[in-house]
């Protein structure tokens, strides 16, 4: 292979992660080591809680909520088993430090709220950098 192909393929693979990226595409649910999916049941009983929380530090701004829940879908699918094989992240805010899978979901979400706020301010801005550079 010449220098000039094996440039151009970095090239290519490099720009189409970028384009991934850019686009706001998340890594697919398929990319993370689970024990096992939640339960439709379970999955609700997270939503009741994070609405619950967000709710409580954001009264009346229902969109902080939406955020919120379009990080967690983004980041885990809802699921409090996911592990990031690549990066190590875990549970559902996909966390690097703290509470990560074996905490309970109230746990998780409580972090991933908290590091939300501490981070980014407000849910809302978290899912704009979410959606601008991949992760948050």
């Amino acid at each position: 292979m010449s220098v000039l192909t094996s440039r151009l393929r970095t090239v290519t693979t490099v720009l189409g992660l970028g384009a991934s990226v850019a686009a706001g595409v998340a890594m697919a649910p398929s990319a993370f080591a689970a024990s096992s999916a939640p339960s439709a049941s379970q999955v609700a009983q997270e939503k009741a809680y994070a609405q619950q929380i967000v709710g409580a530090k954001f009264p009346g701004q229902a969109g902080q909520v939406q955020s919120f829940d379009n990080v967690i879908q983004r980041e885990s699918t809802w699921n409090p088993n996911a592990v990031n094989a690549s990066s190590g992240a875990a549970g559902l805010g996909q966390l690097m430090k703290g509470p990560g899978t074996g905490a309970s979901y109230q746990t998780q979400l409580n972090a991933a709220l908290d590091y939300m706020v501490q981070r980014y301010h407000t849910p809302d801005a978290a899912w704009a950098h979410e959606v601008a550079q991949g992760w948050y």
